[in-house]
């Protein structure tokens, strides 16, 4: 596997020790062109790095191959901003001639990406952004998501919410439709109104006015949904402020795991995550993909970091079940609707929207005997779970 990569992002890509061959190979008929898109730079920009890491190591174990053909990546950083993922998007379209794009981050950014890459008949297939509309009145033939629609994880922890009987609960998210979704998903599953609901800027890094606004609120429970640096910014000053004492914290996973432990410290012990993926799944690839990444990282991998890895996994299979031709749109959209592979998190299908059908578990941070934090497995609280948008998708 070779790889391309722009300059924002190879600063990116040396700061976090990656090692990828710069120069482009010349297509031929083995060669597959893979897009690659994702937020490297920034303050949310250690999420893309360790996806990228990931997605790197499962090329590694698929020899560098998908589905039998050599694989050039060809690497660009969006730095969250939709405008440089568009122009990223063309240049890979007009300059490489990719034959599929994967990546991704933010929903924002991946439904800017889309718009130019699914007229040019190509496939995405991403590893995370995707959104209510992607999923629901806006799903996409040729759009393929690995990973879950943000409400899903945030009806998972208001589901486990009325379960536990909390009886006030808040939320606090980004004003950006990644946070919409999160603060539907927990009503959706929480079922009961809401004690507080705030929205911030994305980016924001001063929350005394929320966290008064939430202390006038009492509630039992807080649910967050701030992405990147915001987020590390607000539980700081939410552990400052001393609610914790009163106030149980509740995350997606991908804000609660490896990406934030070091900028969160022992102060993020107790917290309650919700996610379709844990280090402690019991099945063959999570137990090589987690041996794997604490061999060449000297940590657990975070569930973005799965996400990424299981792309490849699934793309090797695809791609290999149409030979190469994922130039061919409805061989290689079958074949995807249809794929196998042992995927790290057990049993996985899609939806007839093109979202996954997967497990939701509840994770919980705690100290290790050796001082570091893991999250610990505690319950399953979704069993095959779909998103709730599938009946929204009247496929195009």
């Amino acid at each position: 596997m070779t790889s391309k990569i722009g300059r924002a992002a190879k600063y990116a890509a040396i700061l976090a020790g990656l090692t990828m061959a710069g120069g482009a190979v010349a297509q031929d008929g083995d060669t597959l062109k893979l897009g690659y898109i994702s937020t490297l730079s920034g303050p949310a920009g250690s999420y893309g790095v360790e996806m990228l890491n990931a997605y790197n190591l499962g090329l590694e174990h698929t020899g560098g191959k998908l589905g039998g053909k050599e694989v050039e990546l060809v690497t660009g950083d969006d730095q969250a901003k939709p405008q440089i993922a568009i122009q990223l998007a063309r240049q890979m379209l007009q300059r490489d001639d990719i034959d599929l794009m994967s990546g991704l981050l933010f929903s924002h950014v991946g439904e800017a990406v889309n718009s130019v890459i699914l007229p040019a008949d190509r496939m995405v297939v991403a590893s995370v952004g995707g959104s209510s509309n992607l999923a629901g009145a806006g799903c996409e033939a040729n759009y393929f998501i690995a990973s879950w629609n943000t409400d899903t994880m945030f009806e998972a922890i208001g589901a486990y919410l009325k379960q536990e009987g909390v009886e006030r609960v808040a939320a606090i998210a980004t004003n950006y439709q990644a946070g919409w979704d999160a603060v539907s998903g927990l009503k959706l599953g929480y079922e009961s109104d809401l004690a507080a609901e705030l929205l911030v800027q994305l980016n924001q890094s001063d929350f005394g006015a929320e966290l008064s606004q939430i202390r006038a609120a009492d509630p039992q429970a807080l649910v967050m949904f701030l992405p990147g640096g915001s987020g590390i910014a607000f539980q700081r000053q939410f552990n400052q402020s001393g609610m914790q004492e009163t106030v149980d914290p509740y995350l997606a996973t991908f804000q609660a795991d490896e990406t934030t432990f070091g900028a969160l410290g022992d102060a993020a012990a107790g917290t309650l995550n919700a996610g379709p993926w844990n280090p402690e799944l019991d099945n063959a690839a999570n137990k090589k993909f987690v041996e794997a990444f604490n061999e060449k990282y000297g940590r657990n991998p975070s569930i973005l970091a799965a996400m990424a890895y299981d792309t490849v996994l699934l793309l090797d299979a695809a791609v290999g079940a149409v030979d190469g031709n994922v130039r061919d749109l409805d061989a290689f959209r079958e074949a995807l609707e249809n794929v196998e592979f042992d995927s790290v998190r057990g049993e996985f299908s899609f939806a007839n929207n093109h979202f996954p059908i997967q497990d939701f578990y509840i994770s919980r941070i705690a100290k290790g005997d050796d001082g570091t934090l893991r999250n610990e497995l505690v319950t399953r609280i979704f069993e095959a779970k779909a998103d709730s948008h599938t009946g929204e998708c009247q496929m195009k």
